[in-house]
C-alpha cells in the first residue's frame, strides 16, 4: 500500500512537472521560434528551468499537501463519490494558493501555484481511478 503511493505520487509529480512546465514556456514560443538556430535549444533550456524550478517545489511542498489531503480524505471512505473528488482537487488548488500567498510574489504566484496543484490534484484523482478501474492497486 505505501510503495504504491508512493510510487503513484511520484508518476504523478514527473507528469504534472512536465506538463507544467510545457504549459509555462507556451507564452515565450513565439519570441523562441523567431530565433530559428537557437529556438530549439531556448525552448528545451526553458523547459529544464521550469521543470527544475517547479519539480522541486511539486515534489516536495505539492507531496506532502496531497498525501495530507489522501490520509484525511480517503483513509475512512471506502465508498468514494464523485464530489469526493471534485472536492479533493479543489483542496490542492488552495494548497496552490496558499504556496503562493507563502513565497509573497503578488498575485501571480497565487494563479500559478493554484494552477500547478489543481493540475496535480486532476492527475492524482485520473491515476487514482484508472487503478481503480484497472484493480491494479487497492484505492
Amino acid at each position: 500500500m505505501v510503495r504504491d503511493l508512493i510510487l503513484r505520487k511520484g508518476f504523478v509529480s514527473a507528469l504534472s512537472t512536465l506538463i507544467f512546465s510545457f504549459i509555462m514556456i507556451l507564452p515565450e514560443l513565439p519570441a523562441i521560434i523567431s530565433t530559428f538556430d537557437l529556438g530549439l535549444i531556448d525552448f528545451v533550456r526553458g523547459i529544464l528551468f521550469y521543470c527544475i524550478f517547479a519539480g522541486g517545489i511539486i515534489f516536495t511542498y505539492g507531496n506532502l499537501v496531497s498525501v495530507l489531503l489522501e490520509t484525511m480524505f480517503f483513509k475512512n471512505l471506502s465508498n468514494r463519490k464523485k464530489s469526493h473528488y471534485y472536492l479533493y482537487i479543489l483542496l490542492h488548488g488552495i494548497g496552490g494558493v496558499l504556496f503562493g500567498l507563502l513565497i509573497g510574489n503578488g498575485s501571480a504566484a497565487l494563479v500559478v501555484g493554484g494552477f500547478a496543484a489543481i493540475l496535480y490534484g486532476l492527475l492524482d484523482v485520473w491515476t487514482i481511478l484508472k487503478l481503480k478501474k484497472e484493480d491494479i492497486a487497492s484505492y
